[in-house]
């Protein structure tokens, strides 16, 4: 009797064993991107326990990817093969995850390297075909990858590099001030947010920023139900509100020429129509603000800085008075 049941405790180990052995295995093919062995070892992983919420997930996930790196390998151009996998990889995190009720811990940490690595390489091997290897938006691609993966050192100066040739594009700025923040260079990181959400905040993709300062002011404004291209403006807004945002470049003279232009235009825009009130007047307030700061540590007249705030107080009264205090 004594023997019987040691032999089913050995039984039993040696089964767990094994069942963490295929799992083990199918993550590592994941991460690889081996899809139909990640599909065997997870089925290997089932049928010593067919009760594994992991194991039939894992089957879910490298069959789903099994089709998809199919269509993978017939695409011959390298900038599609990227952009494919990052399309691929949203939808399948937006909707097939949620609706097949997989978790994170579920082997999808290594299928997301597989996928974010492969989308790396084809861009950067694009890139060198094209004599694009310069090219903005590819390093944007690249850089955007590599933060994904962790490589944070290679994004950056990928990204740093992108910044250097193009200087107002509000997806570049953002994702360099996301890597900033992942490696705790907090006041780039800041100061990069900032320049960002004021060139066009409707460029930024709100579901790629991993830092913890973005998302506790969209925590902020989810109260407040806003349309996306509506909270998309406010971000800015109560960034400084909120203390926030208070790394700032030094405007030059011809900046604030144009900051000022862009006031007057968006006072027009907003007197001539309601249509887009919701996503002007926010961008108005931000303009203000950053005029105000302008006027503040420039030493401007008192009369200056009140008429700023009076037109601050007249678009939103709560705004100017979260401002004041």
């Amino acid at each position: 009797m004594q023997s019987g049941v040691k032999r089913n405790k050995r039984l039993k180990e040696f089964n767990q064993r094994s069942f963490e052995k295929h799992l083990d295995f199918a993550q590592n093919f994941l991460y690889h991107g081996d899809m139909e062995a990640a599909w065997d070892s997870y089925h290997d992983a089932l049928v010593i326990d067919f009760e594994s919420e992991e194991a039939k997930s894992g089957m879910k996930v490298a069959g789903y990817w099994k089709e998809r790196k199919r269509k993978l390998l017939e695409i011959v151009d390298f900038l599609e093969k990227g952009e494919f996998l990052l399309r691929e990889f949203k939808s399948f995190k937006i909707n097939y995850i949620p609706s097949n009720s997989i978790f994170w811990n579920h082997g999808l940490k290594n299928l997301e390297y597989w996928i974010y690595n492969t989308a790396y390489n084809s861009f950067k091997r694009y890139g060198e075909l094209t004599n694009n290897d310069k090219n903005p938006d590819i390093l944007l691609k690249q850089g955007f990858c590599l933060k994904i993966i962790g490589n944070y050192d290679k994004s950056r100066v990928l990204l740093e590099e992108a910044v250097n040739i193009t200087k107002d594009s509000s997806q570049i700025l953002a994702q360099l001030a996301d890597v900033y923040a992942l490696i705790n260079e907090e006041k780039h990181s800041k100061l990069f947010f900032r320049e960002a959400f004021f060139i066009s905040p409707q460029d930024i993709d709100l579901d790629s920023i991993e830092s913890v300062m973005i998302k506790k002011i969209i925590d902020e404004l989810n109260y407040k139900n806003y349309p996306l291209k509506e909270l998309k403006e406010w971000i800015p807004v109560y960034g400084t509100i909120l203390g926030l945002f208070y790394v700032k470049k030094e405007l030059k003279p011809i900046e604030v020429g144009l900051l000022k232009q862009s006031i007057y235009s968006l006072k027009n825009q907003l007197n001539m129509s309601d249509i887009d009130s919701g996503i002007i007047k926010p961008k108005l307030i931000n303009h203000y603000l950053r005029l105000l700061e302008y006027f503040v540590s420039s030493n401007s007249s008192k009369n200056e800085i009140d008429e700023v705030l009076l037109n601050i107080k007249l678009l939103d009264e709560k705004i100017y008075n979260l401002y004041l205090n």
